[in-house]
């Protein structure tokens, strides 16, 4: 098992990802709650497909672990969208919170 390929290089992709979506979207979106909510969205549906991407590629294993893996790492991605998001209303300059 070739471990810095296996898990360290997802884990990292996936992270990093997760910190620069909300702010690759908050470039294109407007300012406002409503928005920020369609960032949250559109920025964990981005982590998801690529976290489904690294873990499968071409091959398709069926439902059950597909949803298994992206349930695990979405533990890893997820809280990193979370605090991404909570940053951007402090950057907003004409919306208010």
């Amino acid at each position: 098992m070739n471990m810095l390929g296996d898990i360290v290089m997802p884990i990292a992709t996936l992270a990093g990802l997760a910190g620069l979506a909300p702010a690759l979207w908050a470039r294109f979106l407007p300012e406002g709650v409503p928005w920020l909510m369609l960032n949250a969205i559109l920025s964990i549906l981005g982590c998801a497909i690529v976290a489904m991407a690294w873990r499968y590629g071409l091959s398709w294993p069926g439902w059950g672990a597909s949803l298994r893996w992206l349930g695990l790492s979405a533990l890893i991605w997820g809280p990193v969208v979370l605090l991404s998001l909570a940053q951007q209303p402090r950057r907003w300059k004409d919306a208010t919170w």
